[in-house]
């Protein structure tokens, strides 16, 4: 592993199921990103790209194979250093945006902060902070029945950012949107990442999505089948 690499996978496996009924929905993949890069990860529904993303941010762990992200090695966690990780580390952006019904935005984007013992003051700052940095000032009382979709994904990136994350992990984050919505979101990632040099991992299957990442990974069975460099992307539309 190389000293700047900031996120390693080196040979991860991941099975599920066993006998005739096992899944490898990852064969032998290996990645390195530095840190303030963003790549895409590209490929069709069942590819392997969420599963990947999913140990890349320690909400899983491989079945085989090595994970680091800031030279720490994930792979070796227990489930409360894992839980740790997530908590301080990575922030997670879903297609599905995961806000809680009954809790305002602000409730959202405060939450985790409030379960990693930060004080409830400086969870409030910090929240009002993110949601202003997403331009949700106007909509922090606000319940995410009463925002739009691109409204409610902005809220769930001002959740990610609210703890300060040394890598975001984005899953189809434009999944749910119009295209005028989903390109807001996708040039917010962007500026973020150039910004505040947060390295962004986002998974697509969409070519427009993928062009607003420096490179791109293209899996197909669990495996990466080839890798572009944002010399070779189309411009983003």
């Amino acid at each position: 592993m190389s000293d700047s690499d900031f996120l390693h996978a080196e040979n991860v496996t991941k099975l599920y199921g066993a006998d005739t009924a096992r899944h490898e929905a990852l064969r032998g993949i290996s990645f390195a990103a530095e840190r303030g890069e963003f790549v895409a990860i590209r490929g069709p529904s069942g590819c392997g790209k969420s599963t990947l993303l999913h140990i890349l941010g320690a909400m899983d762990s491989p079945t085989d194979g090595n994970v680091w992200l800031n030279g720490r090695r994930l792979d070796t966690l227990g489930l409360d250093e894992l839980a740790i990780v997530r908590r301080r580390y990575v922030g997670f952006i879903f297609q599905s945006f995961n806000l809680l019904p009954t809790l305002t935005v602000q409730e959202n984007v405060s939450l985790p902060l409030l379960l990693d013992g930060v004080a409830d003051r400086e969870a409030s700052e910090r929240s009002i902070s993110a949601l202003a940095d997403v331009g949700l000032q106007s909509r922090t009382q606000h319940l995410p029945s009463e925002l739009s979709g691109g409204e409610m994904q902005r809220a769930a990136i001002a959740r990610a950012l609210a703890i300060d994350p040394d890598l975001v992990i984005a899953d189809e984050p434009t999944g749910s949107l119009d295209s005028a919505n989903g390109l807001r979101v996708l040039e917010l990632l962007a500026n973020l990442n150039a910004t505040r040099n947060i390295t962004v991992v986002m998974a697509t299957h969409s070519a427009d999505a993928a062009a607003f990442a420096k490179r791109v990974l293209h899996v197909k069975d669990g495996q990466i089948e080839k890798e572009e460099g944002a010399d070779v992307l189309s411009s983003p539309v």
